[in-house]
This record gives structure tokens, C-alpha cells and sequence, in this order.
């Protein structure tokens, strides 16, 4: 990856296009510019996720083209120090805008067989999506045949081999407040995410990318999270259990709610949801309940 010299001043002259605890992003024409925090990247070496190695080290994986890498590491021109990255703008609309305006539930299950190849490719090459269940970081587009595409964007919440990731989803353990990179004696490992069967060392495990799916899978679909299983739920006044899960959205397949249930077992191997995403499209239609939506079987 090259790296590129920027006058810092100028760029934080430009218009904000988006903003968080961590980064500003900036619009320049046909590029984005991402401008950390200093913070975040002194957070960010001590628990050995040095972004500006990992953006250095950046090259386009022949394997996943759907990942979005980076143009170009950014160094600002005076004090010659790391303070960015720059990546092509990628028109069309975030995922989760996507389902918002294009609820058809046929065509959310194709998505993710498509995205579980992604991730069965991703295996190979040793690659982990933490932040995959936080749909702003896909992109929707059309190409000149008006065929849908879509790009996997923030290369640095990607896990690229030995180059941790710099985040996850806050939807993958909303017991967490994931607002800002947490250093890692912050870190419980009670919290299923940080597990040994989904964390070991700096890394996380290649579950993880089938437990990710499950979550957006249900949070796209019915509009809940299966994270809050066995989590202390205030309004029930209980824990939430599988029992109540299943019941509160209809779903008595015992074989996927096996499946749903080997994701929070640390000896059971995790299994992509497969063909039995349709088998939930043929069985059941999808009717609104209060805040989620609700599995009711056809007759």
C-alpha cells in the first residue's frame, strides 16, 4: 500500500460526511478520507492492533473481491506522522437502508447465501468479519447491467490474518458499550464474543463469521436479536431463554433452533443456517408483532 501525504489542515476544512468516537470521514471527490483519532490509534497499539501496519500491509484479495481495500494509507505532510486512511467512494446505499426500503424476505434469503459464500471464502484465506453485523459497513449498488453488487467497506474492521480487527459489532453483545476500542484488561470474557470458541488471543475464530450471520440473518429478517438470549431482560424480569426466544417468534423447527442453539455451546461447532433459510420462507409466514416480527406457519 502506498503511502500518501496530505496537509491535515485542509482536509479538516472539508464538509464531514460522517463522524464517530474513533474517526471523521471526509468526502473528496471520488474518495473518502478516514481521519482517526489520536487516541484511537494509541488505544489501538497497545493491544496490538497497529492500524497503520495492518493499512500498509492492504492489498486487494484476488478471492473476496467484494472486500473494499483501501487507495492508500494516509501521512499527514508536517509532522510526517500516520493519520488515515483513503479509500474509493462507493455509490448506493448502506444495507440496512436497503432492507428498510426493499423488505422482500425472498430476496434478504439470496443475500445470505451469497454472503455465506462470502464467508466460506473468506475461511480459506484466514479472514474474519467482527463488525459484518453492523449493516452500514455493506454496500448496495447497480453495475452497467443494473445487477445488484455489493461491497464490504471499513477494511479495518476487517480481521486480515494476523492483523486483528479494530472493532465489532455492538449488535454481536449488546451487554457491551463497543462505542470506542476497549483496552483489553476492559475486556470480560464471560461476554460470549470473547470466548474461546470465538476469540483465542488477539483474534477471533472463524465462528464467529457464522454466529455474525445468524444475528443479521434475525435482526434483518424478524427484527431481533438473537444475542439477547440468555441475557438478563428487564421488562420479562427474567433471563431470556431459547424456550422464550423461539416462542416470542414463532419458530418450533427443532433443527434450526438446534443450530441457533449450538452458537452459545463452547464444544459445538457452529453451522450456517444453509438451505434451512428457505425452509423458513417455505413454512412460515412473517407477520408484525410489536417490535419484532413473528414466524407463523402456513397452513
Amino acid at each position: 500500500m502506498k503511502k500518501e501525504y496530505v496537509d491535515i489542515r485542509e482536509i479538516f476544512q472539508k464538509p464531514i460526511f460522517n463522524s464517530g468516537n474513533t474517526s471523521c470521514i471526509y468526502r473528496d471527490g471520488d474518495y473518502i478520507l478516514k481521519i482517526y483519532n489520536p487516541f484511537h490509534l494509541d488505544i489501538s497499539k497497545i493491544n496490538n492492533t497497529d492500524i497503520e501496519q495492518k493499512i500498509l500491509s492492504a492489498k486487494k484479495i484476488e478471492t473476496i473481491p467484494e472486500i473494499e481495500v483501501p487507495v492508500s494509507a494516509l501521512y499527514d505532510i508536517n509532522t510526517k506522522c500516520f493519520v488515515g486512511i483513503k479509500s474509493n467512494f462507493i455509490k448506493g446505499i448502506t444495507y440496512d437502508n436497503f432492507i428498510k426500503e426493499n423488505r422482500e424476505y425472498e430476496s434478504i434469503i439470496k443475500d445470505y447465501d451469497y454472503f455465506e459464500d462470502i464467508f466460506k471464502r473468506a475461511e480459506k484465506e484466514s479472514i474474519v468479519f467482527p463488525d459484518f453485523a453492523n449493516s452500514k459497513n455493506i454496500m448496495v449498488s447497480k453495475d452497467r447491467n443494473n445487477n445488484k453488487t455489493i461491497k464490504l467497506i471499513d477494511y479495518d474492521s476487517i480481521q486480515i490474518g494476523e492483523f486483528p480487527s479494530m472493532t465489532h459489532a455492538t449488535a454481536l453483545d449488546p451487554a457491551i458499550n463497543n462505542s470506542t476500542l476497549m483496552l483489553k484488561e476492559e475486556i470480560d470474557s464471560k461476554y460470549l464474543i470473547f470466548t474461546p470458541k470465538y476469540r483465542k488471543g488477539d483474534l477471533f475464530t472463524q465462528e464467529l463469521n457464522i454466529y455474525s450471520e445468524y444475528v443479521s440473518f434475525f435482526l434483518d429478517l424478524l427484527n431481533i436479536n438473537i444475542s439477547q438470549i440468555e441475557q438478563p431482560m428487564p421488562f420479562l424480569n427474567s433471563i431470556l431463554t431459547f424456550d422464550m426466544f423461539f416462542q416470542i417468534i414463532g419458530l418450533d423447527d427443532h433443527d434450526i433452533q438446534n443450530k441457533v442453539w449450538k452458537l452459545f455451546r463452547q464444544n459445538k461447532k457452529n453451522e450456517y443456517l444453509g438451505n434451512d433459510k428457505y425452509t423458513i420462507f417455505e413454512t412460515y409466514d412473517i407477520k408484525p408483532a410489536g417490535m419484532c416480527n413473528r414466524l407463523v406457519r402456513k397452513r
